[in-house]
């Protein structure tokens, strides 16, 4: 993501499909706090309350741990920035729009009656690739709030 390329998100979506079967089994690919919770409102039986809050915290913690270790290693951040994008509402569509995109992937291809199926983890990975490349120039596609919190909290550590 830092070298600009414009294969990021495909280097992000496949990564994302690669853990998603590797961690398939041990969590139920849980990786996304907004992803937990339409799983838990879904009422599917998938992941119950308590489970779901305590993913979620996971889930924000290693955003945050994520973001402070990207800006160790590479010893420089990023954050939102609305002078890069278009708009804060414009940013804030974009968010909106896919995430929910990637969460109605994930309930339909992910908690489905024949799930664990052999396409899930793609089907997810591919609408994340989808979803960056439709932002690209208007947004910088997050879809994790997770990962919103970790990178935004390391640039503002960041005294550059």
């Amino acid at each position: 993501v830092a070298s600009g390329s414009h294969m990021a998100p495909v280097a992000i979506g496949s990564m994302l499909a690669v853990q998603i079967y590797t961690f398939g089994a041990v969590s139920g690919g849980f990786l996304n706090p907004a992803v937990t919770l339409a799983v838990l409102l879904s009422r599917r039986d998938k992941i119950g309350p308590r489970n779901a809050a305590l993913y979620m915290a996971a889930q924000f913690l290693g955003g945050i741990v994520a973001g402070f270790m990207a800006f160790a290693g590479t010893e420089t951040s990023f954050c939102y920035d609305f002078a890069v994008t278009k708009s804060f509402g414009t940013s804030f569509e974009l968010e909106w729009f896919f995430s929910m995109a990637l969460c109605g992937v994930v309930l339909a291809a992910g908690t489905s009656n024949d799930a664990p199926n052999q396409y899930f983890g793609f089907a997810i990975g591919c609408s994340v690739i989808g979803g960056a490349l439709a932002c690209g120039g208007f947004d910088q596609c997050s879809f994790n709030p997770a990962v919103t919190v970790g990178m935004n909290l390391a640039n503002y550590a960041n005294s550059n």
